[in-house]
């Protein structure tokens, strides 16, 4: 944690994702700590410097608990979260358990929860989009579906990969700088490009490492490469996808203010 000397913001815990490690938030830490606010900013469990959990099961329902015990044990009983990608997911099922806790929830990730509702609405949207959506903006980012199918399919690969085989995989990152580089660096690089249609994969992936900036992901990777946690930081994918994915549709809170942020070629 680091603790501001002003008390005006009150404590903040954020929460990164995958790949990502708390490197993402070494330029906004000095910030908000100059405004007031108390940062607390934990690796996810066997990413980077956090220890890699012993039993099986350490899903991230778990995890969200283990962050409001973490919390709690450091003396704050109200805090406000802020979450990215897995950070995102841990932060809202954080605030559905624990709702009393959180003052306030921000996200530069959000997907829904899959459901009837919104199969009706994609539906509806899809014949008539005046009825559900109110900018062409919203339009837009759901259709037409084949093109949202199409991206899902051509950049969702590595999360169906990691859930199954993330073991396997993480061999090759752990054994060679140039197998991590390959796995992790082309997440970083497709992920937060522009993902332009006319543009090759090659030439999408130098636009996102541009974007994101060379300097920023090696240091990334050096926290992967130096405490050997690629492998076993992939494991959060196969506890969510056979743990928490149901129980993640019945997240659930309606008191606590939400606030989400969607950034041009946001990474996660």
């Amino acid at each position: 944690a680091v603790v501001s000397t002003q008390s005006t913001g009150g404590p903040i815990l954020l929460l990164h994702g995958w790949p990502s490690t708390i490197v993402e938030f070494y330029k906004t830490i000095p910030d908000l700590v100059e405004q007031g606010y108390t940062v607390v900013a934990p690796c996810l469990p066997g990413c980077g410097f956090t220890p890699s959990p012993r039993v099986p099961g350490v899903s991230p329902f778990i995890i969200a608990a283990v962050y409001a015990s973490l919390m709690q044990r450091l003396g704050y009983s109200r805090y406000v979260v802020h979450g990215g990608d897995w950070g995102s997911l841990i932060g809202q099922m954080l605030t559905s358990l624990y709702p009393e806790r959180v003052s306030g929830l921000h996200l530069t990730f959000n997907r829904p929860s899959p459901g009837i509702r919104l199969l009706i609405q994609t539906l509806i949207g899809t014949i008539l989009p005046g009825l559900v959506y109110t900018t062409k903006k919203e339009e837009d980012h759901m259709h037409p579906i084949s093109g949202l199918s199409e991206k899902t399919y051509k950049q969702g690969a590595y999360f169906h990969a990691q859930s199954c085989m993330g073991d396997s995989i993480g061999y090759g990152m752990t054994d060679s700088p140039t197998g991590l580089i390959g796995w992790i660096g082309a997440c970083y690089a497709l992920a937060s490009s522009s993902r332009d249609p006319t543009k090759t994969m090659e030439e999408n992936m130098d636009e996102g490492l541009e974007n994101f900036g060379i300097d920023h992901v090696c240091a990334m990777l050096d926290v992967f490469w130096c405490t050997r946690s690629a492998q076993v930081s992939m494991r959060i994918y196969n506890e969510f996808y056979w743990r928490d994915l149901k129980a993640f549709q019945s997240t659930y809170f309606k008191d606590t203010p939400v606030g989400i942020a969607n950034f041009k070629n946001e990474l996660f």
